[in-house]
């Protein structure tokens, strides 16, 4: 996984805990001289404490989700204003180098679609070795409890990238231009 990632373009940190995981996250944030930081709300921000490593450099996360606080159509505009975006994964694929991130309550895609910069955080046993998998995990999961399937999965696999001007490659213009992939375990 880590191999193909940075093969795509993924600037990788592979770290042995969780405590780690939120130390990478705070220097990388420093660096990348974030202001504004959007985050998920997936479990894994129970077991990696970013909110407490941001706020140890002054930068106050914001956390992306609709509730009591936030409509959906506020959402995209904070989006838009972050220079880094963090959210954990639902699986990540070694084949490709690859993060399957599912929007669902607490799991905004503007989070990981707008921001400049951004931050996948993966535990080792959400990586499975092709799409293949993936895929077959999905039917099984929807034939055994019903589930509703998502319409969709944003697999993001490096850097955004395009070639719509002049068919000259560019980096960053339709999405994060510089991305992290936190690889945990």
């Amino acid at each position: 996984m880590a191999e193909r990632a940075a093969e795509g373009g993924w600037h990788v940190h592979r770290v042995a805990s969780h405590n780690e995981a939120a130390v990478v996250v705070g220097e990388t944030a420093r660096l990348l001289k974030a202001r504004r930081v959007a985050r998920s709300t997936e479990e894994i921000f129970r077991r990696v404490d970013v909110d407490r490593a941001l706020r140890g450099g002054r930068i106050n996360p914001l956390v992306l989700a609709t509730g009591r606080q936030r409509r959906r159509s506020e959402l995209a505009s904070l989006g838009l204003e972050a220079d880094l975006g963090i959210t954990g994964v639902e699986f990540a694929i070694a084949e490709t180098g690859s993060c399957v991130v599912v929007s669902r309550k607490g799991v905004a895609r503007i989070t990981s679609l707008a921001p400049r910069a951004y931050i996948a955080l993966v535990e080792a046993e959400q990586v499975l070795g092709n799409l293949e998998e993936l895929m077959a995990m999905r039917r099984l999961e929807h034939m055994s409890y019903r589930a509703r399937m998502p319409n969709y999965f944003t697999l993001i696999s490096g850097p955004s990238r395009t070639a719509d001007i002049d068919f000259t490659m560019a980096t960053g213009v339709h999405g994060a231009g510089e991305v992290h992939l936190v690889l945990i375990g």
